[in-house]
């Protein structure tokens, strides 16, 4: 067993991502797992998230407190999320592009320009 990732059996699973080589799923819980070469950030402890998506080379998950939390790699400045976004309501990653739905129904889009 690895000891860096706690037993998969037995857990209440609700949303799973399998990304090139990184795989990452969403408990009951609240919490997120990441798994493979792109890894989560260190997030603070009792973090609870209502959303995972995963692009080709990074991932987003958003918070309880609707922020947005984006790591991997970051080629085209996807997995940096902009200075000052929060009230997030949704994510979505893509190819080399991250999406955010606004509480006040605006769309935040960063990433390769060529995706925007």
């Amino acid at each position: 067993m690895n000891k860096y990732f706690p037993p998969l059996i037995a857990r209440a699973w609700v949303l799973c991502f399998v990304i090139a080589s990184t795989s990452m799923a969403a408990e009951t819980t609240g919490q997120v797992v990441s798994w493979g070469a792109i890894v989560m950030p260190y997030v603070k402890p009792g973090t609870k998230f209502t959303k995972i998506s995963a692009g080709l080379d990074h991932a987003m998950a958003l918070t309880t407190d609707n922020l947005v939390i984006a790591w991997g790699g970051n080629n085209s400045g996807d997995a940096v999320v902009p200075i000052g976004l929060s009230n997030a309501l949704d994510v979505a990653s893509g190819r080399a592009v991250s999406v955010v739905l606004n509480s006040d129904g605006t769309v935040t889009v960063w990433g390769d320009p060529l995706f925007h």
